[in-house]
């Protein structure tokens, strides 16, 4: 099965990113039990 899997998220920080994506992937494997593969950087 697949899913959707592309958003954007938007901050002024790169730290707020990070902080961000953390649990944005905590979320996603604990909550939902998804596989996250291959995390991309965030651009800029």
């Amino acid at each position: 099965m697949r899913y959707a899997d592309d958003f954007l998220v938007f901050t002024k920080t790169r730290e707020a990113v990070r902080r961000v994506f953390a649990s944005i992937e905590r979320y996603l494997t604990r909550k939902l039990k998804l596989v996250v593969k291959g995390a991309k950087e965030p651009h800029r």
